[in-house]
C-alpha cells in the first residue's frame, strides 16, 4: 500500500475503524462513547512514519518498475549456517586483505545467498574483549553478490581486537556487533537489511559494481517499512536489532549520498528514544549490547553537536557503565565523555541565545555563558594534561627524512602536499586516534563558541544601564582573573575581552594543527587483519567529522590566515562598537536571527547570525601580540583534497559534501587522481 500522508496521530481504535479521532488524552471521545480501550501509538513510532515516509514511496515506486529477474529470492540461512566451517576474524585476516582488490569491477549478478556464519554463543561469565575477540565468521558459501559485498563491508569496517591486548585497556575493537547480530537475526529482519543494504552500497563504491546500487536502494526502502513495524512490537522495539537497525541507518546515507536530506538526525532522534527504552543495567547485560549503547551514545553526542541540540540521555548512564563492565572504560575516557556532554549542552545553549526573540542587548548578558565557556575549556586541558600513556601518541616534525618512512601515496597526498601538517601524531591503534580526534573536535566547538561569543560582546555595550557614558580603564588580562574559581565573573572592557580572544584564537590554532597532524595515523596505524594496501573504509569515517568542522571554521574568517593580513571580518555599518576608552558610537539593537537564512558551509548546524562573525579588532586600537596564524587557503585544500580521496576512493559519499558545496571539487580531484595514478 502506497504512503499517503503524514501518519495518523489518532488511537488505535479510530484507526481500524477508519474515522476520525480527537486525539483526546488519555481517551479520546468516540472510545469513551464506545467503551473501547483507547490506544496511542508510541512517539517513536510516528516520528519514523513521519521522516521516512517518503524514502518509502520512492522505493516502492522502484520495486514496481524493476522486472521481476530482479527481486531478491528467499534463502535458507539455517543450512548455511549449521554447514559453515568456523573461522576467527583474525585467522580470516589473510583472506580480507586479499579478496576485496580482487572483487574491483566484478560482474556479480546473483545475490540470494546470505553469508555463512558460524553459530556463536555469548558467555556472559567471558570479559567482553574474550567473547568478542573470537568473532566467528565463515567463508562465504559462494562468490555471489551478496557473500562477496558483506566480505567488503566486513574488511572495510569490522575493527576486531587487537590481539593479546592488556585485559586492564579499554577496547579497541569497532562495529564488531554487527556480524554478531547479523548471526542472530532472521532472514527477512529489519536488521538483516539494513545490513545487506549497506554491505551492497559499500560494494558500489570501492568495488564499481553497477548493480549492487540497485540492490542497495531497494533494500534500503525495505529496512524502513520493517523498521516502522518493528516499532510498533512491544517486543522488537527494546531490542539490540531495532537500535542496531536505525544506527545503521544513518550510516547507510553517509554512505551512499552526500546532499543533506535531514534523515540523518531523524535517526539520531530515533536512536535516542530507543536508548531510553531500556535500563543501563539492561544495556550491560551482555558485551554485545554494551558495545552497541557505547558506540551509540557517541555517535549520540556527535550528532548533538553537530545539530547544536541538548543531549537527552544524562551522562550518568554511560559512567555507570563502568559498574558493569568495568574494562571497556577507564577513567580517562569517562571524563572525556563528561566534558564533551557539557560541551553539547554549552553549544545548544549558545544556539538558542543567538536564536532568541529579543537578544542579548549588552556585555552583561552574555557574562555567563562567557564564563561558562572559559571553565570548560580550563578543563579539558587539564584533562589532556593528565592523561595516562596509554592514551598518547608520539610525536615527530614532518621533515623530508620522516616523510621517506611512508608510503608514496600518504607522502603526496598528506604530508608534502601544500597546507600539510608540521608535525606527525602516532596512535597504537585506530580508536584511540577516533578518541582523540572526537575529544579534540568537540573542544573545536567550544572554542569557536567562545571566539564568537567575544564577536558579540565587542559589538555590545557592557552594562545597559551605563551605556552612553563608560570610562573604563584598561586593566592587564590574566588567566587567572579570567578562570578565578571565586564569584567573579570576566572582565568585560575591550583590554580583557581582546587579550581573551587572542588566547582563544591561539587555543583554536593549536588544535586544529593538532588535528591536521594526527590524521596520518588514521590511515597508517597498524590494524589487526587488515592491509596497508587496501585501505579500509573505517581509516576515513574516523576522520570525516573532524576535517569537515575544521573546514567549517576556517571558512568562516575565525582563524587568522598568514595570507590575510587584513582581519577576514569587516564590521557591518549598523553595528554598535566599543572604542578603548569604553565610549560608543551610535548603535541599534542587534539584528533577529534569521533561522530562514542560508546555512552556508554544510557542517554548520544553523544559519549564521551576523554578529557570529570575526570583528574588525584594529577598531579597538589595543596593542596586541598577533594571534597564531595558519595558511587558510592551503589548508583548505589539503582538507578538501583528503576529503575527495575518502568520498571517491574509500567510498564515504557524505566526505563529498564539503568539495562540493565549496567549490573546491574540480581543483582537488585532478590532485586526487594523480595521486593514485588514474586515468582522466
Amino acid at each position: 500500500m502506497s504512503y499517503r500522508g503524514r501518519p495518523s496521530k489518532g488511537c488505535e481504535s479510530c484507526r481500524a475503524r477508519k474515522v476520525k479521532c480527537d486525539e483526546a488524552k488519555p481517551t479520546c471521545t468516540r472510545c469513551i462513547k464506545s467503551g473501547l480501550e483507547c490506544k496511542y501509538r508510541d512517539a517513536a513510532d510516528l516520528l519514523f512514519r513521519n521522516q521516512t515516509a517518503t524514502a518509502a514511496q520512492r522505493a516502492e515506486d522502484s520495486w514496481r518498475k524493476r522486472s521481476k529477474s530482479h527481486q531478491r529470492t528467499q534463502s535458507d540461512t539455517s543450512a548455511n549456517s549449521d554447514a559453515a566451517s568456523s573461522h576467527s576474524l583474525h585467522s580470516r585476516s589473510e583472506t580480507y586483505a586479499r579478496s576485496p582488490n580482487d572483487l574491483r569491477g566484478t560482474n556479480l549478478t546473483s545475490h540470494s545467498a546470505r553469508p555463512a556464519v558460524t553459530s556463536l554463543t555469548v558467555d556472559e561469565s567471558k570479559a567482553p574483549s574474550e567473547v568478542l575477540k573470537n568473532l566467528m565468521i565463515a567463508a562465504p558459501v559462494s562468490s555471489d553478490l551478496r557473500a562477496v559485498a558483506y566480505q567488503r563491508f566486513l574488511y572495510d569496517f569490522a575493527i576486531p581486537e587487537t590481539p593479546d591486548k592488556p585485559p586492564e585497556e579499554p577496547s579497541d575493537a569497532l562495529l564488531t556487533f554487527v556480524p554478531l547480530l547479523y548471526m542472530e537475526a532472521a532472514p527477512e529482519s529489519c536488521l538483516t537489511t539494513i545490513i545487506d543494504a549497506i554491505c551492497h552500497i559499500n560494494f558500489f563504491n570501492r568495488c564499481q559494481a553497477p548493480e549492487a546500487k540497485a540492490v542497495a536502494e531497494e533494500l534500503f526502502g525495505k529496512s524502513i517499512k520493517l523498521l516502522s513495524k518493528a516499532i510498533t512490537n512491544e517486543q522488537q522495539v527494546a531490542t539490540n536489532h531495532t537500535l542496531a537497525s536505525v544506527y545503521l541507518m544513518g550510516m547507510y546515507e553517509n554512505l551512499s549520498s552526500f546532499q543533506r536530506r535531514g534523515t540523518f538526525v531523524t535517526h539520531q532522534h530515533g536512536a535516542n528514544a530507543l536508548l531510553q527504552m531500556r535500563r543501563i543495567e539492561q544495556w550491560c547485560s551482555n558485551p554485545i549490547s554494551a558495545r552497541l549503547y557505547e558506540l551509540i551514545y557517541w555517535q549520540q553526542l556527535l550528532g548533538n553537536l553537530q545539530a547544536a541540540k541538548p543531549p537527552l540521555i544524562p551522562v550518568e548512564n554511560v559512567i555507570s557503565v563502568r559498574k558493569y563492565i568495568p574494562n571497556m572504560y577507564n577513567s580517562s575516557n569517562t571524563f572525556n565523555i563528561r566534558l564533551i556532554w557539557r560541551t553539547a549542552q554549552l553549544h545548544a545553549r549558545w544556539q538558542q541565545t543567538k536564536e532568541r526573540a529579543f537578544p542579548p542587548q549588552s556585555r552583561s548578558d552574555l557574562q555567563e555563558i562567557l564564563k561558562t565557556a572559559l571553565h570548560l575549556d580550563a578543563e579539558f586541558q587539564a584533562w589532556e594534561d593528565t592523561l595516562p600513556p596509554v592514551w598518547g601518541y608520539k610525536v615527530q616534525l614532518n621533515t623530508p627524512e620522516a616523510r621517506s618512512k611512508y608510503a608514496p601515496i600518504w607522502q603526496k597526498l598528506i604530508l608534502g602536499s601544500n597546507g600539510g601538517p608540521r608535525e606527525i601524531y602516532s596512535y597504537s591503534n585506530l580508536k584511540r586516534t577516533w578518541i582523540g580526534g572526537f575529544y579534540r573536535t568537540s573542544r573545536m566547538f567550544l572554542l569557536r563558541d567562545t571566539l564568537e561569543i567575544l564577536n558579540w560582546m565587542f559589538r555590545l555595550p557592557e552594562r545597559p544601564e551605563i551605556a552612553t557614558d563608560m570610562n573604563v580603564t584598561p586593566k592587564p588580562a590574566a588567566t587567572k582573573e579570567l578562570l578565578a574559581e571565586d564569584e567573579h565573573l570576566p572582565l568585560l572592557d575591550n583590554f580583557t575581552l581582546r587579550a581573551q580572544h587572542s588566547m582563544t584564537t591561539d587555543h583554536l590554532v593549536d588544535i586544529i594543527e593538532r588535528s591536521c597532524s594526527a590524521v596520518l595515523s588514521s590511515f597508517t596505524v597498524a590494524i589487526h587483519g587488515k592491509s596497508y594496501e587496501d585501505v579500509c573504509g573505517m581509516r576515513g569515517y574516523v576522520v570525516l567529522w573532524p576535517l569537515g568542522t575544521i573546514d567549517s571554521i576556517l571558512s568562516a574568517g575565525l582563524v587568522p590566515s598568514t595570507t590575510d593580513h587584513i582581519s577576514p571580518g569587516a564590521l557591518p555599518n549598523d553595528s554598535p562598537m566599543a572604542t578603548t576608552n569604553g565610549n560608543l558610537e551610535a548603535s541599534t539593537p542587534p539584528p533577529v536571527y534569521d533561522p530562514t537564512a542560508a546555512k552556508g558551509h554544510i557542517f554548520d548546524c544553523q544559519p549564521k547570525h551576523p554578529y557570529d562573525h570575526p570583528f574588525d579588532l584594529s577598531k579597538l586600537d589595543i596593542s596586541m601580540p598577533s594571534s597564531r596564524r595558519i595558511d587558510v587557503p592551503a589548508r583548505r585544500e589539503w582538507i578538501n583534497r583528503l576529503l575527495c580521496y575518502i568520498g571517491t576512493e574509500l567510498g564515504i559519499k557524505k566526505a563529498l559534501a564539503v568539495p562540493y558545496m565549496e567549490g573546491y571539487f574540480q581543483i582537488v580531484k585532478p590532485q586526487v587522481d594523480e595521486i593514485l595514478g588514474r586515468q582522466n
